[in-house]
Formats: structure tokens, sequence, C-alpha cells
């Protein structure tokens, strides 16, 4: 942890903006909301075949390891990241969050300091394996759906909860990690609760599967992925009353 403090200050220019970091500390918690995928790559992930998203998580999981290996040699060699990165080229960064163009600034930046380049690449790292995450859930519904026993949930890009909504010794709700797929198991007859921002749904499985509202209203969800939020564009479309729900939140 000392590392983050130690670097020099930081001024970068990014979209003709300027941006100054006084530390490392400052630096990595502006970029931490960067882990997360995106909505829109989401909705895109879905659209895609099987096939595709198994090829996808294998470059993904070899530029993880790559990239991991750059963090790891300027750690214990000392090796430059900037040298590495401009020989490798910023083409292996996604456009989501603009990650390409912060290693573009980061590189361009006068006297660049080579531990935010580190933390950078340690974030981004992080935002591969949320993809790696989404993709596996997402080959998993393809290969599953005759299976009507699972049901398989991913968080959209979500409004921040209240400190007294996260999960408490007298509550037994737990937060979905934000961005990352999980996996739920649900026999038929039975419900699960599940806390959209600050409004209470039940997932439930009896002769189909349906989001059941706090105020009594029942959305039915089709076989298959389902797009959860208060946009038309949705699978399922909640009442727009419900502010506090995103466009697009959850993926069922």
């Amino acid at each position: 942890m000392k590392r983050l403090f130690r670097a020099r200050r930081l001024h970068l220019c990014m979209d003709e903006r300027a941006h100054v970091f006084s530390c490392l500390a400052d630096f990595d918690f502006a970029i931490a909301p960067r882990t997360a995928v995106p909505a829109a790559r989401l909705a895109e992930l879905m659209q895609r075949p099987a096939a595709e998203l198994v090829a996808e998580d294998d470059t993904l999981r070899t530029l993880e390891h790559r990239l991991t290996g750059l963090v790891e040699d300027y750690t214990l060699h000392g090796i430059s990241i900037a040298a590495s990165l401009r020989q490798i080229g910023l083409v292996i960064f996604s456009k989501d969050h603009g990650w390409r163009r912060l290693f573009r600034s980061l590189l361009e930046a006068s006297a660049s300091n080579e531990d935010y380049l580190r933390v950078a690449l340690e974030r981004y790292v992080d935002y591969l394996s949320a993809r790696r995450d989404t993709l596996r859930i997402l080959i998993a519904l393809r290969s599953t759906e005759e299976q009507p026993r699972e049901a398989r949930t991913t968080v959209f890009e979500t409004p921040p909860l209240a400190a007294d909504d996260s999960a408490t010794v007298t509550s037994p709700l737990r937060r979905l990690p934000h961005g990352r797929a999980v996996m739920l198991r649900l026999e038929q007859g039975r419900e699960v609760v599940i806390r959209l921002a600050r409004h209470s749904f039940s997932l439930a499985h009896d002769q189909d599967w349906a989001l059941l509202a706090d105020d009594g209203q029942r959305y039915t969800l089709q076989r298959g992925v389902n797009t959860i939020g208060r946009s038309r564009d949705n699978s399922v479309m909640v009442s727009s009353a419900l502010r506090n729900i995103s466009r697009k939140h959850l993926l069922v």
C-alpha cells in the first residue's frame, strides 16, 4: 500500500480536459469505477452466438495473463511498462470507459510515472476479469437454455445504494457485485428476494419465471435472457415511477 502514495503528481490531458492527481491513491480511486462492464457492452454481448463468446473469453484470458506479466516484470525487475506498451500498441485496450484514451494520455504525459501505468494496468485487468465473468455466464446460458431450473443475474449500471441498504446482521440481503455475473439456482415453487435500488422484487419460479414487484405488479420473464429496467427497449420495462431503478438495471 505504501507505493500508492510514493509517486509524483500526475497531470493528464484527456478529452480536452486537464486532470491532476496528487498521488497514486487518488488516481486509483478515480479509475476504479471503470472496472465494471458497461451496459452497452453487456447488451452487445447478449446478441453474440456462443462460439464468439468462447473465442473472446480465450482472447481476454491471454491478454489478462500478458498484462499481468508486464506488471510483474516492472515490479520485480524494473522493466519499463511504458516501453512495453509502446512496443505492443494501444489497440489491445478496449474503448469501453475510455480505457484506450486513458493509456494514450498516460504514455503522452510528460515525465510519465511508471507506477501510474502499473495501477492503470492492474485496474484494467480487473475490468477484463469482470468482462470474462459476464462471458462465462452468457456461455452457460446458451448451453442450458432448455434447463428452466436455473436463473442467472448480472448487474448493469445501477445507482449507488445508501449506506443503510448494505447487508447487515439483521438483513439476509447481500449486495451483488457491480458488473459481474452471478448464478442462482431456484427450485420450482420457490422465490428469492432481489432488491433493485430501494425497491424489493421477488424472482419467482412457478409454471413460468416472473419478477414480482413490491407494488404487486407481476412481470413475466421470457425463456432465455431478459433485460430489466425503465427503458422501453428492455425485455421487462418496470414502472417509470420507480425512479431509483436505472434505464438498464439488471440482466436475468
